[in-house]
């Protein structure tokens, strides 16, 4: 797969986790919805302004929408999608997100695979 389709790719999938079509998001970015569909299929490329304007409604890093790299440094998407999530919960709701996941990892750890 081509740099643009990766890069689109990590956009489409960050907006998809969101729950927002493509027109919404692309007017959180204030783009064009047809350009952002070119982005997301890889056939556009992004300026640097159209990117921080994605990272800025994405709630994302750019060093995750460039180079597909999660805050602690992997690569692995799982991660990011979970983390992209937890940016979407009201911040008075994070400690009761962090107890249930605190609670399944628990529970995976203990049944064997």
């Amino acid at each position: 797969m081509d740099y643009d389709a990766q890069v689109g790719g990590r956009i489409r999938a960050a907006r998809e986790l969101m729950g927002l079509s493509r027109e919404r998001f692309a007017e959180l970015c204030d783009i064009s919805d047809s350009f952002l569909a070119d982005v997301e299929l890889g056939k556009k490329s992004l300026t640097v302004r159209t990117l921080n304007k994605i990272c800025s409604a994405a709630k994302l890093s750019a060093d995750y929408i460039v180079s597909g790299t999660a805050p602690d440094g992997t690569t692995d998407d799982r991660y990011s999608a979970i983390v992209t999530m937890l940016k979407t919960v009201e911040p008075s709701r994070l400690q009761c997100c962090a107890d249930m996941l605190a609670l399944l990892i628990k529970e995976f750890s203990t049944v064997p695979i």
